[in-house]
């Protein structure tokens, strides 16, 4: 007994050593007879919508069907995916027949969409800026494929994404553009959003002491309020200057004007000039379905799910969550499974600036953001902030580069999408002294 003693303390390092590896070695012979190389059947729904000046002409449902293999430690598509055509929905009562008189049942997609589009030319059918809106990522061939099939027929063809519900009216790929007043010196003007070929309402007219408001410009010309908008456009205040009535009025004027342009608090706001701004809110969402993570390795882990990335924004990954179908077949129960066992890797450094740099905005006293709160359970992260920035103003605030060095961190990142997510939201206001106290901003009046 006392040699049994004498060897475990001369060699205990040893023998922890050889326990570890023992039971590394059971784990791993565990996943592997689990990962045994047996089929998994994958079907998923989808639908294409093709719509003409806005109305919704023909539905096509389909679905993808592919098998993933499990192997050892991890599972890959072991299939080809073929996709077949489950229904067509023809909204245009014109458009019936062409679907009734036609052999639909081997047609592929692609053969669908340019024989229905043929069909429709033929019958004289007048069609006009088609949009294909679907929810499944064709590749680029694909597209270039049907666009060119009417190029001789000079038929422009859209492409988007997007998953839409039947209303007989497509409402997701509307365009909007921003229209700013530029009041020259007179009462600020917020702001507003106009969408597509909509006219701009005519706002009140600004007033500014001294000189008389006489007409919204363009380009130097006198802008007509019955034009549709196709652009984002500033509309500038033309001004006359007043006629005095006598040379007292014209001091007293003068005198008050003097007196209220005067800043007597140095690097303050004047809240009786009607400062305008908008108040941003961002909010990433619910934790249970809606979150962002630095992940690195999550096509090799997922490689069936679906990940798109445009520019510098965050990739966007849809998964599903209490049983309901979105894109892909990634749970929230896989994630936090493959988080736990280290299958998923994170990369900490960038998860750490994320969060030092949310801390720096809580904790600090930043002009122009506030309301700074963040979670991270397990590597998901979620978050939510307020911020501000001023139009047509000059003026100190960290609100909007706060707000692009959050976004740039998380443009490293991977965003979840699941069906409650967060809404982001903004508001043109008049700053007042309730948002100022908020934005920490030094406000006063006189």
């Amino acid at each position: 007994m006392e040699k049994l003693k004498a060897f475990i303390k001369n060699n205990w390092l040893w023998l922890i050593l050889i326990i570890i590896i023992l039971i590394i070695g059971i784990v791993l012979l565990i996943q592997y007879k689990n990962s045994d190389g047996t089929k998994e059947h994958k079907i998923a729904n989808y639908e294409l919508w093709i719509s003409s000046s806005e109305k919704t002409e023909l539905i096509i449902r389909f679905k993808e069907e592919y098998d993933v293999c499990w192997q050892p430690f991890k599972r890959s598509i072991c299939s080809d995916k073929k996709l077949t055509i489950t229904e067509f929905e023809v909204i245009n009562e014109d458009l019936k027949d062409i679907i009734e008189s036609t052999n639909t049942s081997d047609l592929t997609i692609e053969e669908a969409i340019i024989l229905f589009l043929n069909q429709a030319l033929e019958k004289g059918i007048d069609l006009k800026n088609i949009k294909i809106i679907t929810d499944y990522q064709f590749d680029e061939s694909f597209k270039n494929r049907i666009k060119n099939a009417f190029k001789d027929k000079e038929l422009n063809i859209e492409f988007h994404y997007g998953s839409l519900g039947y209303t007989g009216e497509l409402k997701e790929t509307y365009t909007y553009y921003t229209i700013t007043f530029d009041a020259s010196g007179g009462t600020p003007i917020d702001s507003i959003v106009v969408k597509e070929e909509e006219q701009v309402p005519e706002p009140t007219a600004p007033t500014r002491d001294g000189y008389t408001f006489v007409e919204w410009q363009l380009n130097g010309e006198k802008y007509d309020f019955s034009t549709p908008v196709t652009e984002e456009i500033t509309l500038t205040a033309i001004w006359k200057e007043a006629k005095n009535e006598s040379s007292n009025n014209s001091n007293n004027s003068s005198n008050n004007e003097t007196n209220k342009n005067t800043n007597p608090y140095s690097n303050k706001l004047n809240l009786n000039n009607n400062i305008s701004i908008t108040e941003y809110h961002v909010n990433s969402g619910n934790i249970d379905c809606f979150y962002y993570m630095f992940v690195t390795n999550l096509q090799e882990v997922f490689p069936e799910a679906k990940i798109s990335k445009i520019g510098s924004n965050p990739a966007e990954v849809s998964f599903w969550h209490n049983k309901d179908r979105l894109d892909t077949e990634v749970s929230t129960e896989e994630i936090i499974e493959y988080l736990n066992n280290g299958t998923l890797k994170i990369n900490t450094s960038k998860e750490n600036e994320f969060k030092n740099t949310l801390d720096k905005y809580k904790n600090g006293t930043y002009k122009g953001i506030a309301n700074v709160s963040y979670d991270i359970e397990n590597h998901r992260l979620t978050f939510s902030y307020d911020y501000i920035s001023f139009n047509g103003l000059n003026t100190n605030s960290n609100g909007e580069s706060a707000n692009k060095e959050i976004q740039k961190i998380l443009s490293s990142a991977t965003k979840f999408n699941g069906p409650c997510g967060g809404f982001d939201s903004y508001q043109n206001k008049t700053l007042d002294e309730e948002l100022c106290s908020k934005y920490n901003l030094d406000c006063d009046r006189w």
